[in-house]
């Protein structure tokens, strides 16, 4: 009876040992993957492919999935973002709240064709970790709606 009671206290332990190890966690590695959106060929709608985030702090996970999103997407069905030529001036993160600082050449884009950047840096940005809010300035300037007022907060 001893010795039973000694094996069951024995696979316990495995057990419990078993879950201290040093592998990346599950909900870890799930964090770094996201899914970064581009324009459609037509520019009528955002699809998305995904990605996984190298970088490890929320300040160059930014900077890194803008880089990306500069580039020309794999899926064919997809292409590099208008606002790939779009200089970012700056980029500010203020507690959850990330602000992208845009060069004037922004104001260029056709309407809908900024609205859809916008809607696909704010879908992206906002699935790392830390980054609930996107806000927008075109060259140091809240970005303003049709009706003049700041809207740039998404």
């Amino acid at each position: 009876m001893k010795r039973i009671t000694q094996m069951v206290l024995m696979i316990c332990m495995l057990c419990v040992a078993g879950g201290c190890s040093n592998a990346p966690d599950v909900e870890e590695e799930k964090d770094r993957r996201i899914e970064i959106y581009y324009l459609n060929r037509s520019e009528t709608a955002i699809r998305s492919e995904k990605y996984e985030i190298v970088a490890t702090d929320t300040g160059s996970a930014v900077e890194e999935v803008l880089g990306r999103m500069k580039q020309t997407p794999d899926k064919a069905e997809l292409k590099a973002s208008p606002f790939a030529d779009i200089s970012i001036l700056s980029i500010r993160l203020e507690e959850t709240r990330l602000t992208l600082n845009l060069e004037a050449k922004y104001n260029e884009l056709p309407y809908t064709t900024a609205v859809l950047v916008r809607a696909a840096i704010v879908k992206t940005l906002t699935q790392i970790d830390g980054v609930n809010y996107v806000s927008f300035e075109i060259d140091g300037a809240p970005l303003l709606d049709a009706s003049g007022e700041a809207g740039g907060l998404l």
